[in-house]
């Protein structure tokens, strides 16, 4: 894709705990961001995915307290099949208020 369009995202989505294998593929394959299943993201990810420069997101995040603490640890993206919900939880995290 990147060869056709270096400006289109791409991203990798992971099922796996190997972050230093995940921000190589990454860093190698060109993409913006590596989207762990929400059972592989915690701090120690997220923190070296942000230093290599990478966008970190976790799927499929549908409790509000997980999307909570994925909030406070910095995640970029959360896809959800809540996304009013998760819009709500980020607006509030933003404006210093609770939901």
């Amino acid at each position: 894709v990147k060869r056709l369009n270096r400006n289109l995202p791409v991203f990798w989505d992971t099922y796996d705990k190997d972050i230093v294998r995940d921000v190589r593929l990454a860093k190698a394959n060109c993409f913006e961001c590596v989207v762990m299943h929400e059972s592989c993201a915690d701090e120690n990810s997220v923190r070296k995915l942000h230093e290599a420069g990478i966008a970190a997101g976790a799927w499929t995040v549908n409790s509000p307290e997980t999307m909570k603490r994925f909030f406070a640890m910095g995640i970029d993206r959360i896809y959800t099949d809540h996304p009013d919900l998760c819009l709500q939880i980020r607006k509030n995290k933003s404006e210093g208020g609770l939901l």
